[in-house]
């Protein structure tokens, strides 16, 4: 980590990363940046466009959000010692609560729309990760920006928004598969989670790949399986260590 004086402490190497996620909006369909501290296992996050519907009720993180703009969601045990801690925070009140809209009961997920300034979210996603995980600020993370289709010329994309009347509309590509199938590596050892979440996932990437193959579904599909073996390797470390008790 480096620490600069107008801008506090920052992840080195996140602020560009998020730049690069901003420019990248322009050109493609979908850009996500994965950021995944170093020395701290099953704990990752991601810094999405804040207008995309990349969650389960289909509609947009943030309705009125413009391209491009950036946002970040962090997903919370509702029983844990990071919820508390995260509530008690002064930035939590800038949050919005989306859990209503995931089919978890177990899981608070807070969002937060950055705009285009990736400064802002990457000191506030810093100072999270030391109030909240327990950071020391010694630590370093791994950034991955990744985009998905190719979007046309912003002319045409503009005449599509405005001309409400055209028939013809942009597919939506299914997110279901790849957020269950994200849930259920992150959770595998949340012992009531370690089984439903990688099969409903399964489930519902299988179904989505039936009805039209895309990276998304493709990766959900591959995480699930992930996901449940972890789950099923963690049932039996669970059994064997109950029978040697």
């Amino acid at each position: 980590m480096n620490t600069n004086s107008s801008n506090g402490l920052v992840y080195a190497g996140l602020t560009d990363a998020l730049n690069e996620n901003l420019r990248l909006q322009n050109e493609y369909d979908f850009v996500a940046t994965d950021v995944k501290p170093y020395n701290r296992k099953n704990l990752s996050f991601q810094f999405l466009p804040s207008y995309s519907d990349f969650v389960e009720d289909g509609n947009k993180l943030f309705p009125m959000a413009k391209c491009p703009s950036i946002a970040v969601m962090f997903c919370i045990d509702k029983s844990s010692q990071e919820s508390e801690k995260f509530k008690q925070m002064d930035i939590f009140t800038r949050f919005t609560d989306i859990s209503y809209r995931q089919t978890s009961d177990e899981l608070e997920i807070f969002a937060i729309d950055f705009g285009e300034d990736a400064d802002s979210a990457a000191q506030v996603f810093t100072n999270v990760m030391i109030s909240v995980y327990g950071y020391s600020g010694n630590e370093t993370c791994d950034c991955k920006t990744w985009k998905e289709g190719k979007r046309k010329n912003n002319d045409e994309v503009i005449t599509k928004q405005s001309n409400v009347t055209q028939k013809a509309s942009v597919e939506k590509t299914p997110k279901t598969g790849f957020i269950l199938g994200l849930f259920s590596v992150l959770l595998f050892w949340i012992p009531f989670l370690t089984l439903p979440i990688p099969i409903c996932g399964l489930v519902f990437s299988t179904k989505e790949l039936q009805q039209k193959s895309n990276a998304l579904s493709r990766a959900g599909q591959i995480m699930s399986i992930l996901g449940l073996m972890l789950g099923i390797l963690m049932i039996i470390l669970l059994m064997d260590n109950t029978n040697n008790n």
